[in-house]
């Protein structure tokens, strides 16, 4: 593959007092508005998959890029494949979109509803599959939709057979960039929001009682690169997708989005590709830049 550099994550540390922490009030503020909002709309569609668990038949270290949505790939070299998501829930599905890896899509597959009692019904095959204008002549990473159905789902269950080899000769037969499963919920669920603002509160309540705690700063936060930028947001969403670069020299940084004393940085490096020699620098407000 010819690169150099590669990382998988870089986490950044900082202590934050009491004071600090409640800022939380602030989110629950949010929620409580968003509240409001959704109480006077009969139906909103919404994702249900995001970031949920993930098994998979193979390469189960990819798993969780299949709902993370940074569209960083899952694949296996296996004659026949499953993924199974776990909705954390029970829902009405609305529809089902994926999105293929490369050329290596199933010609052939099934969905499947898995109830909360563990029944499992075949809902969608191959052949009830649709795609948008922009996609028809898309083959490459080509997005697929599936519409959704009445049965009540708590997981949803895809089987994969007759799939199609990369032709990067890495001898993968399926792969997927992402599932997404939407939903549409009346005002009445969505008041759930107020359970969760609770629970802010609560949070804010135990950090008062706090002197310190140090909590990660660089979650999700942008990041700039000086290549790959398709693959830079995998530095700091925490599921251990690679950033890599075959240029003989490199640079990241990351936006915290606030100015913050940091206490520590840990970085993953991807296999044997790391840096003999780096600098770290630090970023102030007004954009001086200090070796540190």
């Amino acid at each position: 593959m010819n690169m150099l550099f590669g990382l998988r994550q870089i986490q950044v540390f900082s202590v934050s007092t009491a004071e600090t922490n409640t800022n939380l009030t602030g989110i629950c503020e949010a929620f409580e508005k968003e509240v409001e909002i959704q109480e006077n709309e009969s139906e909103e569609r919404h994702i249900i998959s995001d970031r949920k668990p993930v098994r998979v038949s193979s390469t189960d270290e990819r798993a969780m890029n299949i709902t993370e949505g940074s569209g960083s790939e899952w694949w296996t070299g296996d004659e026949t494949a499953w993924i199974e998501i776990d909705l954390e829930g029970t829902f009405v599905v609305e529809e089902v979109k994926i999105q293929w890896w490369g050329y290596s899509k199933a010609d052939t597959y099934r969905v499947f509803a898995i109830a909360q009692n563990g029944e499992k019904s075949l809902v969608k095959t191959e052949k009830d599959q649709t795609v948008d204008k922009a996609e028809q002549k898309n083959d490459c990473n080509q997005w697929i939709n599936l519409a959704g159905w009445e049965e009540e789902t708590c997981k949803v269950r895809l089987e994969l057979s007759n799939g199609n080899k990369d032709p990067w000769n890495m001898n993968m037969l399926f792969g997927l960039r992402q599932i997404q499963v939407f939903s549409v919920s009346t005002a009445e669920t969505n008041t759930n929001l107020t359970g969760i603002c609770e629970a802010f509160e609560k949070e804010v309540e135990i950090q008062e009682n706090e002197s310190e705690e140090r909590h990660i700063i660089s979650d999700r936060k942008p990041v700039r690169v000086s290549s790959t930028d398709e693959r830079a947001m995998n530095i700091t969403e925490g599921s251990g997708s690679e950033w890599w670069t075959g240029d003989e020299t490199a640079w990241i940084e990351i936006d915290l989005e606030g100015t913050f004393v940091v206490e520590e940085v840990k970085i993953q490096w991807w296999g044997y590709s790391k840096a003999d020699t780096y600098r770290v620098f630090a970023i102030a407000q007004n954009g001086e830049k200090s070796l540190v």
